[in-house]
Protein backbone atom coordinates (compact mmCIF):
# COMPACT_ATOMS: atom_id res chain seq x y z
CA UNK A 1 0.00 0.00 0.00
CA UNK A 2 1.32 3.28 -0.87
CA UNK A 3 0.52 6.07 0.78
CA UNK A 4 0.80 8.30 -2.10
CA UNK A 5 -1.14 6.60 -4.34
CA UNK A 6 -4.37 5.62 -1.84
CA UNK A 7 -4.92 9.04 -1.25
CA UNK A 8 -5.03 10.19 -4.82
CA UNK A 9 -7.44 7.40 -4.67
CA UNK A 10 -10.05 8.34 -1.67
CA UNK A 11 -9.77 12.04 -3.40
CA UNK A 12 -10.64 10.99 -6.67
CA UNK A 13 -13.35 8.98 -5.45
CA UNK A 14 -15.02 11.91 -3.36
CA UNK A 15 -14.63 14.35 -5.75
CA UNK A 16 -16.54 12.00 -8.12
CA UNK A 17 -19.54 11.48 -5.61
CA UNK A 18 -19.56 14.74 -4.79
CA UNK A 19 -19.97 16.01 -8.25
CA UNK A 20 -22.24 13.17 -9.34
CA UNK A 21 -24.88 13.67 -6.04
CA UNK A 22 -25.14 17.73 -6.39
CA UNK A 23 -25.76 18.32 -9.69
CA UNK A 24 -25.57 22.03 -10.14
CA UNK A 25 -28.71 22.93 -12.35
CA UNK A 26 -28.68 26.80 -11.83
CA UNK A 27 -26.39 28.19 -14.44
CA UNK A 28 -25.26 31.10 -12.17
CA UNK A 29 -23.27 27.86 -10.31
CA UNK A 30 -22.68 25.85 -13.21
CA UNK A 31 -19.00 25.25 -12.78
CA UNK A 32 -18.38 26.63 -9.46
CA UNK A 33 -18.22 22.55 -7.76
CA UNK A 34 -15.74 20.90 -9.97
CA UNK A 35 -13.64 24.61 -9.44
CA UNK A 36 -14.24 24.10 -5.20
CA UNK A 37 -13.86 20.14 -5.41
CA UNK A 38 -10.15 20.25 -7.92
CA UNK A 39 -8.67 23.45 -6.18
CA UNK A 40 -5.73 22.77 -4.20
CA UNK A 41 -3.06 24.38 -1.70
CA UNK A 42 -4.79 25.94 1.38
CA UNK A 43 -7.93 26.85 -0.21
CA UNK A 44 -9.23 23.67 -1.20
CA UNK A 45 -11.15 20.76 0.45
CA UNK A 46 -8.05 18.66 0.41
CA UNK A 47 -5.27 18.18 2.88
CA UNK A 48 -3.10 15.25 3.05
CA UNK A 49 -2.09 12.87 3.33
CA UNK A 50 -0.84 13.29 6.40
CA UNK A 51 1.32 10.29 8.29
CA UNK A 52 1.31 9.31 11.70
CA UNK A 53 4.01 7.46 13.14
CA UNK A 54 3.76 5.42 15.92
CA UNK A 55 6.86 4.41 18.35
CA UNK A 56 7.46 2.15 21.31
CA UNK A 57 6.55 3.56 24.86
CA UNK A 58 9.07 3.96 27.21
CA UNK A 59 9.08 0.59 29.41
CA UNK A 60 8.91 1.16 33.00
CA UNK A 61 11.42 0.40 35.62
CA UNK A 62 11.05 -3.83 36.01
CA UNK A 63 12.97 -3.21 39.41
CA UNK A 64 9.96 -1.54 40.49
CA UNK A 65 6.68 -3.52 41.45
CA UNK A 66 3.10 -1.93 42.76
CA UNK A 67 0.39 -3.86 43.26
CA UNK A 68 2.37 -7.29 43.37
CA UNK A 69 -0.97 -9.58 44.29
CA UNK A 70 -2.63 -7.82 41.46
CA UNK A 71 -0.27 -6.96 38.62
CA UNK A 72 0.54 -10.23 36.41
CA UNK A 73 3.85 -11.34 36.57
CA UNK A 74 4.02 -11.55 32.83
CA UNK A 75 2.94 -8.17 32.55
CA UNK A 76 5.65 -5.22 31.59
CA UNK A 77 4.09 -1.92 32.48
CA UNK A 78 4.76 1.27 30.72
CA UNK A 79 6.53 4.19 32.16
CA UNK A 80 3.50 6.35 32.19
CA UNK A 81 1.66 3.07 33.55
CA UNK A 82 4.01 3.30 36.69
CA UNK A 83 4.37 6.83 36.97
CA UNK A 84 0.37 6.58 37.46
CA UNK A 85 0.55 3.29 40.06
CA UNK A 86 3.35 5.12 42.11
CA UNK A 87 0.63 8.33 42.48
CA UNK A 88 -2.53 6.09 43.15
CA UNK A 89 -0.59 3.51 45.54
CA UNK A 90 -2.00 3.65 49.29
CA UNK A 91 -1.39 5.10 51.30
CA UNK A 92 0.15 8.33 49.95
CA UNK A 93 -2.65 7.84 46.86
CA UNK A 94 -2.74 11.15 45.11
CA UNK A 95 -5.32 12.53 42.44
CA UNK A 96 -4.20 11.13 39.04
CA UNK A 97 -5.24 12.22 34.97
CA UNK A 98 -3.85 10.16 32.47
CA UNK A 99 -3.63 11.94 29.03
CA UNK A 100 -2.12 9.70 27.01
CA UNK A 101 -3.69 8.07 23.71
CA UNK A 102 -6.34 5.26 22.25
CA UNK A 103 -4.66 2.18 23.08
CA UNK A 104 -1.69 3.04 25.32
CA UNK A 105 -3.12 1.06 28.28
CA UNK A 106 -5.22 3.56 30.56
CA UNK A 107 -7.61 1.30 31.75
CA UNK A 108 -4.48 -0.92 33.34
CA UNK A 109 -3.38 2.99 35.02
CA UNK A 110 -6.69 2.84 37.06
CA UNK A 111 -7.81 -1.03 36.60
CA UNK A 112 -5.04 -2.33 39.01
CA UNK A 113 -5.10 0.20 41.54
CA UNK A 114 -9.00 -0.31 42.41
CA UNK A 115 -8.63 -4.00 42.41
CA UNK A 116 -5.62 -3.43 44.79
CA UNK A 117 -7.99 -1.75 46.88
CA UNK A 118 -10.79 -3.66 46.86
CA UNK A 119 -8.91 -6.60 48.00
CA UNK A 120 -7.17 -4.60 50.65
CA UNK A 121 -10.83 -3.55 51.97
CA UNK A 122 -12.37 -7.02 50.80
CA UNK A 123 -13.21 -7.41 55.01
CA UNK A 124 -15.39 -4.72 54.77
CA UNK A 125 -19.25 -4.25 54.32
CA UNK A 126 -20.49 -1.63 51.28
CA UNK A 127 -19.25 -0.25 48.00
CA UNK A 128 -15.52 0.55 47.80
CA UNK A 129 -15.05 2.35 44.19
CA UNK A 130 -17.36 3.69 41.37
CA UNK A 131 -16.36 4.12 38.12
CA UNK A 132 -18.24 6.40 35.65
CA UNK A 133 -18.20 5.91 31.88
CA UNK A 134 -19.41 8.50 29.45
CA UNK A 135 -21.07 5.77 27.15
CA UNK A 136 -22.95 2.17 27.96
CA UNK A 137 -20.71 1.01 25.12
CA UNK A 138 -17.76 1.87 27.21
CA UNK A 139 -18.97 0.84 30.19
CA UNK A 140 -20.10 -2.63 29.04
CA UNK A 141 -16.49 -3.64 27.38
CA UNK A 142 -14.61 -2.32 30.27
CA UNK A 143 -17.03 -4.55 33.22
CA UNK A 144 -15.08 -7.21 30.68
CA UNK A 145 -12.05 -6.09 31.19
CA UNK A 146 -12.60 -6.05 34.82
CA UNK A 147 -14.67 -9.55 34.74
CA UNK A 148 -11.52 -11.34 32.93
CA UNK A 149 -8.70 -9.63 35.79
CA UNK A 150 -10.60 -10.85 38.29
CA UNK A 151 -11.33 -14.67 36.89
CA UNK A 152 -7.57 -14.87 36.01
CA UNK A 153 -6.42 -13.92 39.51
CA UNK A 154 -6.87 -16.57 42.36
CA UNK A 155 -6.79 -13.92 45.35
CA UNK A 156 -9.77 -11.93 43.47
CA UNK A 157 -11.79 -14.40 42.21
CA UNK A 158 -14.91 -14.83 45.24
CA UNK A 159 -13.64 -11.98 47.19
CA UNK A 160 -14.31 -8.98 44.82
CA UNK A 161 -17.55 -8.20 43.13
CA UNK A 162 -18.08 -5.88 40.30
CA UNK A 163 -21.24 -4.43 39.01
CA UNK A 164 -22.38 -2.52 35.88
CA UNK A 165 -25.25 -0.46 36.70
CA UNK A 166 -26.71 1.30 33.33
CA UNK A 167 -29.65 1.93 31.58
CA UNK A 168 -31.51 -1.05 30.45
CA UNK A 169 -34.98 -2.19 28.90
CA UNK A 170 -37.21 -4.90 30.28
CA UNK A 171 -35.48 -7.29 28.17
CA UNK A 172 -32.24 -6.58 29.36
CA UNK A 173 -33.41 -6.75 32.85
CA UNK A 174 -34.67 -10.15 32.25
CA UNK A 175 -31.49 -11.66 30.87
CA UNK A 176 -29.18 -9.93 33.48
CA UNK A 177 -26.86 -11.37 35.57
CA UNK A 178 -26.76 -12.70 39.72
CA UNK A 179 -23.29 -13.69 39.56
CA UNK A 180 -20.02 -12.55 38.05
CA UNK A 181 -18.28 -14.91 35.26
CA UNK A 182 -15.17 -14.60 33.34
CA UNK A 183 -17.08 -12.77 30.51
CA UNK A 184 -19.65 -10.74 32.60
CA UNK A 185 -19.90 -8.42 35.66
CA UNK A 186 -22.82 -8.44 38.07
CA UNK A 187 -26.06 -6.55 35.88
CA UNK A 188 -28.91 -7.75 38.30
CA UNK A 189 -30.01 -4.68 40.35
CA UNK A 190 -31.47 -6.59 43.16
CA UNK A 191 -28.50 -8.93 43.07
CA UNK A 192 -26.38 -5.60 43.56
CA UNK A 193 -29.03 -4.43 46.04
CA UNK A 194 -28.56 -7.61 48.34
CA UNK A 195 -24.98 -7.40 48.22
CA UNK A 196 -23.95 -3.64 49.05
CA UNK A 197 -27.32 -2.88 51.78
CA UNK A 198 -27.17 -4.10 55.29
CA UNK A 199 -30.21 -5.76 54.95
CA UNK A 200 -31.46 -8.20 52.17
CA UNK A 201 -34.99 -6.43 52.13
CA UNK A 202 -33.85 -2.74 51.85
CA UNK A 203 -34.24 -0.68 48.94
CA UNK A 204 -30.81 1.25 48.15
CA UNK A 205 -30.93 4.82 46.97
CA UNK A 206 -29.68 6.55 43.87
CA UNK A 207 -26.58 7.09 46.51
CA UNK A 208 -25.41 3.49 46.82
CA UNK A 209 -24.63 4.03 43.51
Amino acid sequence: MIPSVLAAQVKRGVEEFLLTTFPITSRFFAGRLERLVRRGGAEGIFRGPFLSLGVPFVTGDAAVRHFPDIVPGNFTPHRHQQIAWGRLAAPSARSTVIATGTGTGKTECFLFPILDYCLRTAGRAGIKAIVVYPMNALATDQARRFAETIWRNERLKGRVRVGLYIGADREDRKRASAVMTEETVITDRDAMRRLTCSSPTTRCSTTCW
